[in-house]
């Protein structure tokens, strides 16, 4: 049995906390053996890593060669070479997979045995070669060159059955979603924000699913019977048919049925969220498709965390009552809510 430790320096509590993609897991010791998905993103006074092209309704491994390529600049080549070169430096680290976006990196590693220092040590040293062996002087008098990632690390520890699969195709998918988003931009908006009730709101997705006639709040009871949620169920869906779009955090089994069928259906929804937007968000895979059509927008309230691995049941209650209370809102005033 795999045995773990206690990060040594973690003291059992937590500061204020200010919401970072970049923050390391305060109770995790980065020298045990684990996967981690790490994303490193580009210093914006750098040339691009990449540039992409191809047809993006064509798969990745498309075996005629229609699907995204990418082709790495000189820095670009510069990050390969180290990445393919990290496990001779480090044989207890073994590389998965990786992907050089034009302002990121996705780096898939698997920590086969515990290391001597943190895995983010490593990763950190290997970020210092690139911009060494880049060598653009810096204008920073206390700097030999300039950096070629921004400062942090953005990382995803593995923790479940069946994650590993969903992270290689997701990094081996990444070229074809950054063509859909060129190409379909209208549908992947973000910095959207929505001012209700004095409150502030951030959305991502097609913001004019917001100003359409009729929004539907999704809400299975506790209190329905069976009976009862088949008749709701098929009443939302008939409002669907009709054009309705559905709002709500989906969180019920039930509502997540609704969902699907209403998609299966060629409608659209509109999902209220507990975690929020950062810069590198972008949607799950079967939202990402979604997304791209045009059918799906995002809203999560201002300041919200970017992780959250448990939905109370309070917090349910606040998500369903916003989700009321937009569908509630007239068309006109819903229109001018967002800034």
């Amino acid at each position: 049995m795999q045995e773990y430790h206690i990060n040594p320096d973690w003291k059992g509590y937590r500061s204020a906390i200010k919401h970072s993609m970049k923050r390391r897991c305060a109770s995790i010791d980065y020298r045990d053996p684990r996967i981690y998905m790490f994303t490193l993103k580009k210093n914006p006074i750098m040339p691009d890593f990449s540039s992409i092209s191809g047809d993006p309704h064509f798969l990745y491994d498309d075996p005629c060669g229609f699907g995204p390529r990418i082709v790495l600049s000189e820095l670009g080549e510069i990050l390969e070479r180290n990445i393919l070169s990290f496990s001779n430096f480090h044989p207890e680290v073994k590389n998965y997979r990786y992907v050089v976006m034009p302002d990121h990196v996705h780096w898939l590693l698997h920590v086969k045995s515990r290391l001597e220092k943190p895995i983010t040590s490593y990763i950190g040293a290997a970020m210092g070669a690139c911009t060494s062996a880049f060598g653009r002087p810096s204008l920073n008098p206390g700097k030999r060159f300039e950096p070629v990632f921004e400062k942090g690390i953005n990382d995803r520890i593995l923790s479940k059955s069946g994650q590993l699969k969903i992270l290689k195709d997701y990094i081996a998918d990444n070229p074809r979603r950054r063509l859909i988003k060129k190409f379909y931009s209208d549908f992947f908006q973000r910095n959207i924000r929505i001012l209700f009730n004095s409150e502030s709101y951030d959305a991502f997705g097609n913001p004019f699913l917001f100003k359409r006639d009729l929004l539907v709040p999704v809400h299975v009871r506790r209190r329905f019977t069976p009976a009862e949620t088949d008749q709701y169920m098929k009443n939302i869906l008939t409002m669907v048919e009709n054009g309705a779009v559905l709002i709500s955090p989906f969180i019920h089994p039930k509502e997540k049925e609704i969902r699907a069928e209403a998609l299966k259906m060629g409608g659209s929804v509109i999902r209220v969220s507990l975690t929020g937007f950062g810069p590198l968000f972008s949607p799950y895979k079967s939202e990402f498709e979604i997304c791209r059509e045009g059918r799906l927008l995002l809203i999560a309230r201002s300041g919200s965390p970017l992780r959250n691995d448990s939905c109370r049941r309070s917090d349910a209650d606040i998500l369903n009552r916003f989700a009321e209370s937009i569908a509630e809102t007239d068309r006109s005033i819903r229109g001018r809510l967002i800034l």
